[in-house]
């Protein structure tokens, strides 16, 4: 399922094309122009390496958060936080592809190939945040329900 067409938004500016990202702009003469290609090239290139540093941020903060589960060191209140941190890393780097993915299908080069390959990345980045995230949940539902336990058991006494 290709996800990014309608986040893709390509405007006719005085013959001029302009690929929009936000706060940025790229604006693209005739595709004629052999320096337009290169400057897609170039702007493919920083976002490939933008996506690359912000795809190892994502997978450094989720392993995290996998480990502090695994070795049950952190309050819940820890977790949560890495839960949020690992969110708005994943936010980041679907923002990064969905940008480069923009650029493969509308900056002249419309390159299908690298667009699935986008739409894959996408996919397996949602599910291992997913995965983290239901992990997470359960985690944290245990240590609620010991926690019950805990204080049911001493009102007992």
């Amino acid at each position: 399922m290709d996800r990014s067409n309608s986040m893709c938004d390509l405007r006719n500016i005085d013959s001029d094309d302009e690929l929009e990202f936000g706060d940025r702009n790229l604006k693209q003469k005739s595709m004629k122009n052999r320096g337009a290609r290169m400057d897609i090239s170039d702007r493919i290139q920083m976002l490939r390496n933008e996506k690359a540093q912000k795809r190892s941020k994502f997978t450094r903060i989720k392993n995290n958060l996998l480990y502090l589960l695994v070795e049950d060191i952190s309050s819940p209140d820890d977790v949560k936080l890495v839960i949020d941190d690992m969110t708005d890393a994943e936010d980041d780097v679907m923002n990064v592809i969905v940008k480069l993915t923009c650029l493969y299908k509308l900056g002249g080069i419309n390159d299908s190939g690298q667009v699935d390959s986008m739409n894959r990345e996408i996919d397996v980045i949602e599910l291992e945040s997913r995965i983290a995230q239901n992990k997470a949940v359960d985690y944290l539902m245990a240590r609620n329900r010991t926690q019950r336990q805990k204080t049911h058991h001493l009102v007992d006494r």
